[in-house]
């Protein structure tokens, strides 16, 4: 099998042959179309009265990314088929308005039945809920002509009844309104075990294979993978959910998240692997990684001095003075947001304190907050005290100083200190985790002013409306690059005032953060362009920019192969040889390599290295420097090699394909080695692997050894012309086994290094 090694064109990437896809996408699809789009749904009053509650700058946005995810799945139609599908968006950046779109479009589209399964938590889910019930009208006089809306049905109930006999009436043509059935149900193995079995009831009255079904599962990164494959079992909600795909006999799942590093590298015939992907853009008004973290990170990060980290003991007795420093500029910011409101504005202001996932040092960090709220505006009874001279200059004076750097027309200290006291009063504070019972549901509307101080409860899904000042603690932990960016809740849409907007983080999670976005920008940039390119996201091989200090998930998820490699002052070494194929088989891509480099070679100017050094023949090179773009056009999108080496030299190519994108003109230094002689090499035996591709240092020390032939700072290029021979127990063989035939190693500088992830295919991913 061979490996291409430039990405940019789909119809080069072979990675797996073609009568395996057809089995894999046969088992997907059966009895449809697998051609993404093939069908046009039509927007009908649903949609459009959805659309109108939305902000005008948002609605074509929206539209037209229900109409195109609503294309990739199961148009209605009778007959089993299923298909899966991953719905990429951003933190905090509307993926909850587009599920909705894609079922009020549905609907229009008499799609009888839509399922949501979100949040792990009570307090999640009924976010959902109730944005779906606002979104949808499902609280309006007339809402029963247009959804059946069902919570948590249990079997055995009213429900199962009710919601057969609307299915029976979707299926009537001569039904006077269509009225889909709307089942939300929580991430939760038992809720998901009860909705299976409702279903199975379901079927028992109704013909589901004549009922077209939309299944969303809303953070489907989260708890919904298989965490027990590695023992040959199933973890419950990965269970519950496979049951609730099995009895709908013809569905789509859209798998919604703004981290799809889990459902990517899972097996190709797990579950939850996509057939196809759909990455949403976010509005103009959307702040995210890049935003933050790189062009506006000197304004908006503040970094935890290291004695403050400690605090997040629950045993520590002394709060951080940097906490107090977060509190001082959020509280301005609210003094200024009650004097300046405007049409526009968020109806709350927030900030979020998320110390640890454990709930004591949550605990303690709100008895701190409550006490300084109570002593500072003990402090402002007493104005005229010499400690609150003192206490201005510590804390206010240095945020008001802050925040006039990046607010325009900001109101004047006198007018925000006079109006801090209400701003402190109206403030309130809320540990958001499970320590009394069930989490506290924040009624958003009691209040201006909020402090959320929480862990786990507030990473995935949990929107913080208007949050400005965020103190995060928490240390990064083993580095699973999506558990760190979900929590980024002051991601989302604040241009309007992002100035106000401040993070306190420790210098390695703001360290992640940076190298994160990368990571980020490049994934959504591949994946789009999969999504256009018509093919199944089964033939796309998984590659990303990654530092290594990150896991792209967590390791249980992780069903795939893959190789995660870091490129700095290191070598790529070409170690497997193409022999000549048979004739019925693959072209000799060995041959095909040769010519390619023929090609490349000629009319260059090639200037010689190490003549008059009383060097050998084998030591002597000639070199010329390349334009990095016209390397990847004239030997790189076209040089192939054998999957011994692709993985690796795929991973390699994508960091230098993104170096060409912003350096194209950058120098690349090429070394025809030996001149182009013919270097023999050994064969292990029975392999096409070599011994060995570099010659060593000379005994006489003047030969230094092709590891050290490279250019500083620059990309260095070697070309071995290598042949082949059998293995006698020496480095250079006996008997040629094919003409000779290029190969290359490639260096990359410390100064461009690059860590990056790349899929590797085994038999045992394909079923």
């Amino acid at each position: 099998m061979i490996y291409y090694a430039y990405w940019r064109s789909a119809a080069k990437e072979t990675t797996v042959a073609s009568e395996e896809i057809e089995v894999v996408l046969g088992s997907q699809s059966t009895g449809d179309s697998a051609v993404i789009g093939s069908w046009q749904p039509v927007e009908g009053a649903e949609i459009q009265r959805m659309l109108e509650r939305l902000p005008a700058a948002a609605r074509d946005r929206v539209r037209t990314d229900a109409r195109e995810i609503l294309a990739r799945c199961l148009p209605p139609a009778k007959g089993a088929a299923r298909r899966a599908g991953l719905v990429v968006g951003q933190v905090q950046s509307g993926k909850t308005a587009s599920f909705t779109a894609v079922a009020a479009l549905a609907r229009d589209n008499r799609i009888p039945l839509v399922i949501l399964i979100a949040g792990t938590k009570t307090n999640l889910l009924e976010q959902s809920r109730a944005r779906l019930a606002v979104d949808l009208g499902l609280n309006e006089e007339d809402a029963h002509l247009r959804w059946a809306p069902f919570k948590s049905p249990m079997p055995g109930s009213q429900d199962v009844s009710l919601m057969s006999h609307r299915l029976l009436d979707c299926l009537d043509s001569s039904s006077a309104h269509h009225v889909p059935v709307l089942i939300t149900v929580m991430k939760n193995s038992t809720h998901m075990r009860r909705l299976a079995l409702v279903l199975e009831q379901i079927g028992e009255q109704v013909g589901l294979r004549d009922i077209t079904a939309i299944v969303i599962d809303d953070e489907v990164d989260q708890a919904t993978p298989n965490l027990r494959w590695r023992a040959g079992s199933e973890s419950a909600t990965y269970r519950n959910l496979r049951e609730i795909r099995d009895a709908l006999p013809r569905h789509t799942l859209l798998e919604y998240t703004a981290t799809p590093q889990a459902p990517l590298l899972v097996n190709l015939a797990d579950e939850i692997s996509p057939d196809f992907t759909y990455v949403l853009t976010p509005g103009d008004a959307y702040t995210g990684g890049r935003f933050f973290f790189l062009e506006k990170r000197e304004r908006f990060v503040r970094l935890i001095p290291r004695n403050d980290l400690a605090a997040v003991d629950a045993t520590h007795q002394e709060p951080p003075n940097s906490l107090f420093q977060a509190l001082a500029l959020f509280l301005l910011g609210v003094a200024a947001g009650m004097l300046t409101r405007k049409s526009g504005d968020p109806a709350q202001r927030s900030m979020l304190v998320h110390p640890s996932q454990a709930t004591a040092p949550q605990a303690q960090f709100a008895r701190w907050l409550r006490q300084a709220l109570d002593q500072w505006l003990d402090i402002f009874n007493r104005s005229d005290d010499p400690d609150f001279s003192d206490w201005s200059e510590i804390y206010f004076e240095p945020a008001y100083r802050d925040l006039s750097q990046t607010i325009p027309n900001l109101p004047s200290r006198e007018q925000l200190l006079n109006n801090l006291p209400r701003a402190m009063r109206f403030t309130r504070i809320e540990e958001v985790n499970t320590a009394a019972g069930a989490s506290p549901a924040i009624e958003w509307s009691q209040a201006y002013s909020w402090i959320l101080i929480g862990g786990a409860m507030m990473d995935r899904g949990f929107t913080v409306e208007g949050l400005t000042v965020t103190y995060m603690p928490r240390r990064v932990g083993v580095g699973n690059a999506d558990t760190v960016q979900q929590r980024a809740r002051f991601f989302g849409y604040k241009k309007s005032y992002a100035g106000y907007c401040r993070a306190w983080l420790s210098s390695e999670v703001d360290d992640v953060f940076r190298v994160y976005v990368d990571h980020e920008e490049h994934m959504r940039r591949a994946l789009q362009e999969q999504a256009v390119s018509g093919q199944s996201l089964k033939q796309w091989r998984r590659r990303f920019l990654l530092d290594r200090a990150l896991r792209p998930t967590r390791r249980a998820v992780i069903s795939m192969f893959y190789s995660h490699q870091a490129w700095a002052d290191s070598w790529f070494q070409q170690n497997h040889v193409p022999l000549p194929a048979a004739p019925e088989s693959e072209p000799d891509i060995g041959l095909a390599n040769s010519r390619l480099i023929e090609r490349f070679a000629a009319g260059r100017h090639w200037v010689p290295d190490g003549a008059g050094l009383g060097l050998t023949a084998m030591q002597q090179h000639v070199s010329t420097f390349v334009p990095l773009a016209d390397l990847l056009e004239s030997v790189l999108a076209d040089f192939a090699m054998l999957e011994e080496d692709g993985p690796n030299f795929a991973s390699l190519m994508l960091g230098i394909e993104e170096l060409a994108d912003s350096k194209p003109d950058h120098a690349v230094r090429v070394v025809h080695m030996s001149r182009g002689a013919k270097r023999q090499r050994s064969l292990v035996a029975d392999t096409t692997r070599i011994k060995r591709l570099f010659q060593g240092r000379s005994r006489d020390g003047r030969y230094p050894g092709d590891s050290h032939i490279h250019e500083g700072d620059k990309l260095t290029i070697q070309i071995h012309c290598v042949e082949p021979c059998a293995d006698n127990g020496t480095d250079e063989g006996s008997e040629p086994q094919r003409s000779p035939v290029p190969m290359l190693a490639i260096y990359v500088p410390e100064a461009l290094g690059f860590s990056s992830l790349v899929s590797a295919y085994h038999d045992d991913q394909i079923s």
